[in-house]
C-alpha cells in the first residue's frame, strides 16, 4: 500500500467514524448499511484488489435481510417472547418484514436464510424489495447527514430524502 492510499483509507475510516459518532439514529439501519456496504463491497472485489464500481439498493437488501435475518427470532424472556426491538420509537420496518416472512416461509427459528429463501423464492424476492425500498426511501439518504448537511464521502445516490415510491403499471 502506498502513503497516498494510506493515507486515502486513513481519511475514509475518520470519515466513517465521524458519522457514527456525530449522525443521529433512531434505529440501527445506518449502522447495518454500513456494514452491509463493507460485506457487499468485499464480496464484489476484482481479484486485482479494486472495489466494484457500483452496488446496487437490491444487493444492500439483500445483505441487510442476511444481517437482520438471527435478530428476527423472538427472545424469550421471563414474560413472554418477543423479537428485539432495533428502533427507540417501536419495531423497525425491516424487522417487522423480516418477521411476517418467517412466520409465513420459515416459522422454525433454526432454519437458515438460505434455505428459505430456496423454498419460498418469490415471497423471498418480494421481501428484499421491501426492504430495499425501505433502504431507498430511509437510511441511504440520511446515512451521511451531518447535522443539517449531506456529506457524501462514502458514496452518491441519484435522491434524495424526498424520494417517493410510485405504484408501476405495465
Amino acid at each position: 500500500m502506498t502513503d497516498a492510499d494510506q493515507r486515502g483509507a486513513i481519511g475514509f475510516a475518520e470519515k466513517v467514524l465521524e458519522l457514527l459518532d456525530e449522525g443521529r439514529y433512531t434505529a440501527t439501519y445506518k449502522y447495518a448499511v454500513l456494514l452491509a456496504l463493507i460485506d457487499v463491497c468485499l464480496e464484489h472485489t476484482e481479484s486485482s484488489g479494486a472495489p466494484p464500481d457500483m452496488v446496487t439498493a437490491r444487493q444492500l437488501a439483500d445483505k441487510i435481510v442476511e444481517l437482520y435475518w438471527p435478530h428476527s427470532v423472538p427472545f424469550v424472556s421471563r414474560v413472554r417472547a418477543v423479537v428485539l426491538k432495533q428502533n427507540t420509537t417501536g419495531q423497525a420496518e425491516i424487522i417487522s418484514a423480516i418477521t411476517r416472512f418467517r412466520a409465513r416461509h420459515a416459522a422454525d427459528p433454526s432454519v437458515p436464510r438460505w434455505e428459505s429463501r430456496m423454498r419460498s423464492p418469490e415471497a423471498y424476492e418480494g421481501l428484499v424489495g421491501r426492504v430495499e425500498w425501505k433502504l431507498i426511501e430511509m437510511p441511504l439518504p440520511r446515512l451521511q447527514m451531518m447535522g443539517e448537511s449531506c456529506r457524501p464521502s462514502i458514496y452518491e445516490i441519484a435522491w434524495d430524502q424526498r424520494v417517493e415510491q410510485r405504484e408501476v403499471t405495465g
